[in-house]
């Protein structure tokens, strides 16, 4: 087992708490309803990597869709970077972790402000594009720690620039800057190349 941290965990409650208020209703703007489910220490939580389970009923459907996602509240300081990490390796349990194990639909992840109490940059990112073009060759991952801290886990980083030049960022509250015409070419050249 890794390392538990009730002051982040206590942290993530507090955001999540927050989101259901302030950035869910802007996710599923034009629902009807929401129902959120947060999941703590169940299969979902501990196995799949699902932190929540949305149902969410659109206008002319006559059932709610479920959603599942991963959530990452990360203190605002850390938006600086530009980046999303997701967990890959548990080097104490020697076990694939969040990006090979998890089976949620998307990932929330975001910055918050602990102090004010005010969301910084939050992006809804499509999981399951995101690694098959990662694993494709197509996505680069921008960065990988090998982390000797208390959690000791590797991660994977990938940057939002090329998150939304892939198109795997299907929300955010932010502006990205579009890539470089020189980038954008290289992109379709990788596509073709992989596709031959």
């Amino acid at each position: 087992m890794t390392h538990y941290d009730s002051g982040k965990n206590e942290q993530s409650l507090t955001a999540h708490a927050a989101a259901k208020d302030k950035v869910y209703p802007e996710i599923f703007k034009g629902s009807e309803s929401i129902d959120l489910a947060h999941q703590s220490g169940n299969t979902y939580d501990l196995r799949d990597k699902i932190d929540v389970v949305a149902r969410v009923k659109w206008p002319g459907h006559k059932f709610a869709t479920v959603y599942t996602i991963q959530e990452r509240w990360r203190s605002i300081e850390y938006q600086r970077y530009g980046d999303i990490t997701i967990t890959s390796y548990n080097t104490i349990t020697k076990t694939p972790v969040e990006y090979y194990e998890g089976i949620m639909q998307f990932f929330l992840y975001g910055y918050y402000d602990f102090e004010k109490a005010k969301f910084g940059n939050v992006a809804l990112i499509d999981f399951a594009r995101l690694r098959y073009l990662c694993d494709k060759g197509v996505l680069i991952q921008s960065g990988k720690n090998n982390n000797g801290g208390n959690k000791m886990q590797d991660f994977v980083c990938f940057s939002f620039d090329d998150l939304n030049m892939h198109d795997c960022i299907l929300w955010s509250n932010f502006t990205i800057v579009s890539k470089t015409k020189e980038m954008t070419i290289d992109y379709w050249r990788r596509l073709w190349f992989l596709s031959r």
